[in-house]
């Protein structure tokens, strides 16, 4: 029960930090006039990366989990608070002042569920690949972040064309070349 708790709480704690990263990065791809996501997705997949590589270090190293979690997280929430201070104003898009909520329509409802269905895709890798290696491939030493390694690298590699990519296709045919 307390395992469920905190797991809602770190969800939503995790997705309300996710929306305002990317709340920052559309102003600031908005004062810069050119795409930008791609590249900053890039960053938190190095950040991912970096930290999967920490994480298999200090398995590797027999460090427990609790000091673990503090080497990562007392840092983190110091650069957090520092970095606090540099962020920009939102800068207003073309749909402020619009209604707060709307019926999507079949558009909208399709491109959600491809975006469910690449959620899925991502969780699964995030979450099982390390039972998956362990358990279906048989790779010894108990946990492994060699599948998460693997994904987390070729999700980096593509965030870093990707602006790029944008810039020569325009929005609408990488997004239907991309579905």
């Amino acid at each position: 029960a307390w395992l469920s708790a905190f797991l809602l709480v770190f969800g939503f704690v995790g997705d309300m930090l996710n929306i305002s990263m990317n709340t920052q990065g559309l102003s600031v791809q908005r004062s810069l006039s050119r795409p930008i996501l791609s590249g900053l997705h890039a960053q938190w997949s190095f950040g991912a990366l970096a930290g999967v590589l920490l994480a298999g270090w200090t398995l590797k190293a027999g460090m427990g989990m609790g000091a673990h979690f503090l080497s990562v997280s007392l840092p983190m929430t110091a650069l957090s608070i520092l970095l606090a201070f540099g962020m920009m104003a939102d800068v207003p898009g073309d749909g402020e002042g619009r209604r707060i909520f709307a019926w999507p329509d079949k558009a909208l409802m399709l491109l959600g569920l491809v975006c469910v269905c690449n959620t899925m895709s991502e969780g699964a890798m995030a979450d099982w690949s390390s039972l998956y290696y362990r358990d279906a491939i048989g790779e010894r030493g108990g946990i492994s972040t060699t599948g998460y390694t693997a994904f987390t690298l070729s999700m980096t590699l593509g965030r870093l064309v990707g602006d790029k990519l944008i810039q020569w296709m325009g929005y609408r045919r990488m997004l239907m070349t991309n579905g």
